[in-house]
């Protein structure tokens, strides 16, 4: 009867780095996270929705009741 979330944390620059990507609905396909913003970056099958699938399907998969997103990183408007 305990709720369980998982957890996603951005933290520093990288993680401001995977939060925009994230946030704009884009893959970074480099795993090379200084580079997330040049080559190696396409846009996802469903923009940010796809993020969304994917969270999902790990929730249901693990059994998580939902997300507690961290946002520990300046984030531009």
């Amino acid at each position: 009867g305990v709720k369980m979330l998982g957890t996603l944390i951005f933290e520093w620059d990288n993680g401001a780095k995977g939060a925009t990507l994230m946030l704009q609905g884009k893959i970074a396909f480099n795993v090379d996270l200084s580079k997330m913003f040049g080559e190696g970056v396409k846009d996802a099958p469903d923009g940010n929705k796809f993020y969304a699938k994917k969270l999902t399907e790990i929730a249901k998969y693990f059994g998580f009741d939902g997300y507690l997103m961290n946002f520990e990183c300046d984030m531009e408007e």
